[in-house]
């Protein structure tokens, strides 16, 4: 098999995995993007402690936590609330032990940096607040987009109700990857042919402002089709967001490539043979979704 038809076999599994993952249902939808975060921040964690263990083991079981306390938010709520309202009494029986277990899990994570701290003091190394932050920072930066995506997912008028809204559509997910194929798609194809101004030339050498431009243009004109398409949101709306995909989704892949030329690497892993690793697929996704989840929190 030759390397492009290498490429070609991968990318249609993987589209076709996200697909399915997408729109099957709403547990398929959930299963599908905590594998990605995981992904990225075993990559991200890799990379940044070069292959110190307890670092990268403590940060995927500090991101399983958060994950499950923000599945069971509603449940935490409700614990917390009727703690708060027990005055001393005491529930019964399981109910009682449930109620416990949601919020010690609740109030451990406000502790996470300290008990990174911690850790530290059991490291042989000469930066261990660098550590801390670079642990928090790649904890936030692979998992928080995930939980607005999943927010933004819930059929709702789009505005702080949203996180208690329990109807779900994958609607704007699939548009936000599908525009950010097609931004990264067009860039690719106008840069190749008539690229020659450099964008960043000292992160991303290949990387040129045709392209860039191209890529915009194409990522903007398709929310037109998606808005046609998928619905849920206006057309305007959908021509927003294609405009800020475009914007920080191009901002997340040269945040990416700093990343990698910062620890000396060309692919963040390999994931996906000849389209390198999770942080690789999602970058421009992951660093979208918080601005366009803040476009629709104040439209």
């Amino acid at each position: 098999m030759t390397n492009f038809q290498r490429r070609a076999l991968t990318a249609t599994i993987f589209v076709a995995v996200m697909l399915l993952g997408i729109f099957l249902h709403e547990g398929t939808f959930y299963l599908l993007f905590f594998t990605i975060s995981m992904g990225c921040l075993w990559e991200y964690m890799k990379l940044m402690t070069d292959n110190n263990r307890l670092r990268e083991v403590g940060a995927i079981i500090i991101a399983n936590g958060l994950w499950f306390i923000y599945i069971m938010k509603d449940q935490v709520f409700d614990a917390l609330m009727n703690a708060w309202n027990l005055n001393g009494s005491i529930l019964g029986g399981s109910e009682h032990i449930i109620y416990m277990i949601l919020i010690f899990a609740f109030l451990s994570f406000l502790i996470v940096p300290f008990l990174l701290l911690i850790i530290e003091l059991f490291q042989k190394t000469d930066n261990p607040f660098q550590n801390v932050a670079g642990t928090l920072l790649g904890i936030f930066y692979a998992i928080v987009p995930f939980f607005l995506l999943i927010s933004i997912s819930k059929e709702s008028k789009y505005s702080f109700d949203t996180f208690l809204s329990n109807q779900f559509t994958p609607n704007i997910a699939a548009g936000i990857l599908f525009l950010t194929w097609i931004n990264d798609t067009g860039a690719y194809l106008v840069g190749s042919r008539i690229g020659k101004t450099p964008l960043f030339p000292r992160i991303s050498p290949k990387k040129t402002w045709e392209g860039t431009i191209g890529g915009a243009l194409f990522c903007i004109l398709t929310g037109f089709i998606i808005h046609r398409v998928l619905g849920v949101l206006g057309l305007t709306d959908w021509l927003v967001i294609g405009a800020i995909v475009a914007i920080f989704g191009t901002l997340g892949d040269l945040i990416e490539s700093m990343l990698k030329r910062s620890v000396g690497v060309k692919d963040s892993g390999t994931f996906m043979p000849g389209h390198g690793g999770f942080l690789d697929r999602f970058d421009a996704f992951i660093f979208a979704i918080p601005f366009v989840f803040l476009y629709l929190m104040v439209r």
